[in-house]
């Protein structure tokens, strides 16, 4: 069974369903460009921002360091609103890792 980092070119094919994979690259691009990518809400850009860095961990294009690097600001945003919302409703907070979120 082929890995779905290697069959989809960008995270962001996964997030907005599209999984007709004989769909050519120029089509792909269209969809994503007419569909207000850039418009999604804050934990949908965070977790397409995770899905490429795990993607490109796993597939060996990053080493371990270099993804902690490029996920700690995303992590930080991550719990910061983690932190502001569970307060706002007097739950307990966990904090999300490197770690968890690369599973």
């Amino acid at each position: 069974m082929t890995p779905i980092f290697e069959i989809f070119d960008k995270p962001c094919d996964i997030f907005l369903g599209i999984y007709n994979l004989g769909m050519g690259t120029q089509q792909r691009n269209n969809t994503i460009k007419n569909s207000n990518f850039m418009n999604h809400s804050f934990a949908v850009h965070n977790r397409i921002q995770i899905a490429d860095i795990k993607r490109r961990y796993l597939s060996g294009q990053i080493t371990r360091e270099q993804a902690k690097q490029e996920a700690a600001p995303v992590i930080e945003r991550i719990n910061l609103k983690g932190a502001e919302v569970s307060k706002r409703w007097k739950r307990k907070f966990s904090p999300q890792t490197f770690i968890g979120l690369m599973r």
